[in-house]
């Protein structure tokens, strides 16, 4: 179990598509009003966990064309977010994402497919612990990074108050979505 802990550990809590959203998203709108978002991608995080487990992959490796559409579908999600952040410095003013919205940017990212099918690989064995619990600790783990990154970007919502400084860092935040999207359209 605890080299479980420490593999995904890595995976959910470094810098990517969701933790990316996530820290854009807390810096606008802050922890309480991104809430929602957090519980649709962690939901859509344990389907998917629980779907691997019982064997998707397997889909996956007999149609690898799905990974593709996964891939495009995902990017052009990413930009889409992206582009909603860039447009906070003009005419909007805020970025609330939904529940959907947290559903969605999980089922359309692949790094969450391709962690899940490595982690079930390794370690779905007979010794292992039951695939419910090996979800139920990746979920835990996804949560508490997912979190943490919310928590960064509405620290940076309490610390940045100048409206200038408040446009740069949205900019940062929509340029390194729109970053991600082409990463994950051209790996």
């Amino acid at each position: 179990m605890l080299a479980a802990i420490l593999f995904i550990i890595p995976l959910a809590w470094t810098p990517g598509p969701v933790n990316i959203t996530l820290a854009a998203v807390g810096s606008t709108e802050g922890f309480k009003n991104s809430f929602k978002f957090i519980i649709g991608i962690n939901i859509a995080f344990f389907l998917q966990a629980i779907l691997i487990s019982l064997g998707l992959n397997k889909i996956f490796l007999q149609f690898p064309e799905i990974e593709n559409i996964i891939k495009i579908s995902g990017s052009a999600y990413i930009a889409y977010l992206g582009y909603k952040m860039l447009r906070l410095n003009s005419k909007e003013k805020t970025l609330i994402l939904s529940f959907l919205n947290g559903f969605i940017i999980s089922i359309l990212n692949p790094k969450v497919w391709i962690t899940l099918i490595i982690y079930f690989s390794v370690f779905d064995k007979e010794n292992s612990p039951s695939i419910l619990i090996l979800s139920i600790i990746a979920t835990t783990l996804f949560f508490i990074g997912n979190s943490a990154w919310c928590l960064f970007g509405a620290t940076l919502k309490e610390i940045i108050k100048n409206e200038k400084y408040k446009v740069v860092q949205n900019q940062i935040f929509s340029f390194l979505l729109f970053g991600i999207s082409i990463y994950i359209l051209f790996s």
